[in-house]
């Protein structure tokens, strides 16, 4: 009979958390970014078919896709720094996987080094973090399984990084942010790694292992799922018990309710070109939420994602493949729960304690 009031606390704890976790802020960044979001995709994708190399059409909306999230509220100053830091991760990871990616020890060294460095530049805050897994994400990964040469991927990122300079520097012409992001110098992010290191190498290499796991498990299966599988263990697993544990129950509900709105979506409005419009809608929302209300953010990329490839597949594209999607998601943030563990023992208590008391959202 003690067993039941126990499991009621755990139970309505539960709730509490995931209340917390998946409430609405009522701010964000403002709306007109997600106009430059917009123009840089479509002018990516002419780029792409205009240059004409092998998959360039899906690299170039992927790097002017990462650039454009690769920003922050405040000057312009600070979302150019913003910029260059992911444009140099992406490029430096973007050409380790192409030189590597015939030689698999090596590539996976690479990986280990680069995931191992993302995890160090964690603790520094933005824009290191982002910057980091943003090179491992579509320099590193992507990258590796799409056929393009370090020539054709240079000038690409080139183009990309020029065309998304250039649209961030006219909005805040237009619309300068009056609001001030978090952003890092070098000193401070010095001071920040220093003050970290109690917990900051334990953090790394747990998130080098699950990562490298994720990784590793979908190798077994294909060549698609360890982007994804791996993906979603990068960018939920924060150094902080409870922003790692919220993320977590963000992307999956997030996810769930993505993949569930792509097949309805995908049903019910077979026209391509009706398609191609709501992927570009949620192209524009997506810079809104990708600082706060991650459920939401992770929901919009979902739809994005899976209407693109539905209107890229044509008639390939099955409910299949967005169980499949959902179900790397998924297995993404359990090892991305087992390394939060790893990293931080059994701190999700202070975690409750900190999510009950403070701004979910932050």
């Amino acid at each position: 009979m003690r067993a039941l009031p126990r499991l009621r606390a755990r139970l309505w704890r539960a709730g509490q958390f995931a209340e917390a976790s998946l409430a609405l802020a009522q701010v964000g960044p403002p709306w007109h970014r997600g106009i430059p979001a917009v123009v840089s995709l479509v002018a990516a994708v002419l780029i792409g078919l205009a240059a004409g190399f092998q998959d360039a059409v899906v690299i170039a909306p992927a790097l002017a896709f990462f650039l454009t999230l690769a920003d922050t509220e405040g000057p312009l100053v600070h979302r150019f720094a913003m910029l260059s830091w992911s444009a140099c991760w992406i490029a430096l990871a973007g050409v380790a996987s192409i030189l590597l990616q015939d030689i698999l020890w090596l590539f996976a060294l690479a990986f280990a080094l680069l995931t191992l460095l993302a995890g160090l530049a964690a603790w520094a805050g933005p824009p290191f973090l982002q910057a980091s897994r943003f090179g491992l994400i579509v320099g590193l990964l992507l990258t590796n399984v799409r056929g393009v040469g370090v020539g054709q991927f240079l000038i690409l990122w080139t183009a990309a990084v020029s065309l998304v300079a250039l649209l961030r520097a006219l909005e805040n012409l237009l619309a300068p942010d009056r609001n001030t992001g978090d952003f890092a110098t070098l000193r401070q992010a010095w001071f920040k790694l220093r003050a970290a290191r109690p917990l900051l190498w334990r953090f790394a290499s747990s998130y080098v292992a699950v990562a490298s796991l994720a990784w590793t498990l979908g190798r077994l299966i294909d060549q698609i799922h360890p982007t994804w599988l791996t993906v979603s263990t990068l960018v939920v697993m924060w150094p902080d018990v409870a922003r790692s544990y919220q993320r977590i129950v963000q992307r999956v509900f997030g996810t769930l309710t993505g993949g569930l709105t792509s097949l309805v979506l995908i049903s019910l409005l077979p026209n391509p070109l009706v398609l191609s419009a709501v992927a570009l809608a949620m192209a524009f929302f997506l810079p809104h939420f990708v600082r706060r209300n991650y459920w939401l953010h992770s929901a919009l990329v979902v739809v994005f994602v899976m209407v693109a490839l539905d209107v890229s597949a044509h008639s390939e594209f099955t409910p299949r493949v967005v169980a499949e999607r959902i179900g790397d998601v998924l297995l993404g943030c359990a090892f991305a729960m087992l390394g939060t563990v790893l990293a931080f023992g059994r701190s999700w208590r202070r975690a409750r304690r900190a999510l009950s008391t403070g701004d979910p959202n932050r």
